[in-house]
């Protein structure tokens, strides 16, 4: 009946720590409209992508996205303090410019709602935990379709000075996060700065946040170049698109 089916099963690691696994289950019905985009390049920009598989006698892998054909929403946790909201819509709606329509849209979660869902995408502001601000996706392993996507973003992503600073680099966070839960990878490229898919110093995060995001200029152009290829097959301009490394590349690295 389409019905989602969520279970959560708790344990505890070796060190005592408490972990939570969420399944969701639910009839495998992948979406008609959506048109699975086969990736190339994989040397000239980084999107996760599923495991390969074989068609017509070769191997494909499928970049993973959202099916551009609905809007794609993110919800913010009523957790996020009420000074910081805004900044929190600006770093999501940044990928709008770099996808040059607006796809994305942002609501208040409703009452209740929290990180992980199987219903939302949610961007939620966690109280406590020793790691960094962090995005997870759930796709379709068959044609990369994301099919959810949370954020979860740290009280001390907001650091800074004065409220301004922490907004402006909270506004770069939120669109580097989201740029993940779209499917981008890093790319920690050396050179000018092209893309929000980097990692930077804080000085350069409070200048991206005010002087890129909060100023609604034109996405960066790798950002803008990468995304408009995956979601609607706009070709690459391989004389113009920036440089890009990754993670799994050996030698690429941030701060490098």
């Amino acid at each position: 009946d389409g019905q989602t089916l969520v279970l959560a099963q708790e344990a505890s690691t070796k060190l005592g720590e408490r972990v939570i696994v969420h399944y969701y289950l639910s009839p495998y019905r992948p979406s008609p409209s959506f048109a699975p985009f086969e990736i190339r390049n994989l040397d000239r920009f980084g999107f996760y992508e599923t495991y390969p598989q074989q068609k017509d006698g070769r191997t494909v892998l499928y970049a993973m996205k959202f099916d551009a054909h609905k809007p794609i929403v993110f919800a913010l946790s009523s957790a996020i303090p009420a000074v910081n909201r805004q900044a929190v819509r600006d770093g999501v709606l940044y990928w709008n410019r770099a996808l040059g329509r607006p796809l994305l849209q942002v609501i208040d979660a409703p009452d209740g709602v929290t990180a992980p869902s199987p219903v939302y995408n949610v961007i939620q502001w966690i109280t406590d935990g020793d790691y960094a601000s962090t995005s997870h996706i759930q796709s379709d392993p068959l044609t990369g379709e994301i099919l959810h996507a949370h954020i979860f973003i740290l009280p001390g992503t907001a650091s800074g000075d004065s409220l301004e600073d922490q907004n402006d680099h909270l506004r770069y966070v939120v669109a580097h996060e989201v740029g993940h839960a779209l499917g981008l990878r890093h790319n920690f490229a050396k050179g000018p700065v092209s893309t929000v898919m980097n990692y930077f110093g804080f000085d350069e995060t409070v200048r991206l946040g005010h002087d890129l995001i909060a100023a609604g200029r034109d996405a960066l152009e790798y950002d803008r170049q990468a995304v408009r290829h995956v979601y609607f097959g706009a070709p690459l301009d391989l004389t113009t698109l920036p440089p890009f490394c990754t993670d799994s590349q050996r030698g690429c690295r941030p701060f490098n």
